[in-house]
């Protein structure tokens, strides 16, 4: 099937909410590219299934922009794990893509 570009309407209200409006116009997968305050959320959320890291050798420093906000500490035993599915070179970048099974802040 042929993934297609849709105009998206304004979404107010939560996350759910949101993809309860999105659902009730048929859309059933979404690609979310966003800074790390709405990147967050969706993870945080347990919507999101697949999580693709771009990645390039370059180091930005104190400049660069944060990818995701903070998340809660946690002891390390008790983070969600993400599983790696794929790498991919791009060049000098490349493309990681993990399968993310639970909330990033539930406990495993």
């Amino acid at each position: 099937k042929e993934a297609k570009m849709q105009p998206c309407c304004v979404l107010s209200g939560s996350i759910e909410t949101s993809l309860n409006q999105l659902a009730a116009q048929g859309i059933t997968r979404l690609l979310i590219e966003a800074g790390p305050t709405l990147s967050t959320a969706f993870l945080q959320s347990g919507y999101v299934d697949y999580l693709y890291w771009f990645k390039a050798p370059l180091l930005i420093g104190a400049s660069g922009r944060d990818a995701i906000a903070a998340l809660p500490d946690a002891p390390l035993e008790s983070l969600a794990r993400m599983k790696r599915t794929q790498t991919l070179a791009l060049g000098e970048d490349s493309l990681e893509v993990f399968r993310v099974s639970d909330p990033l802040t539930q406990n495993n």
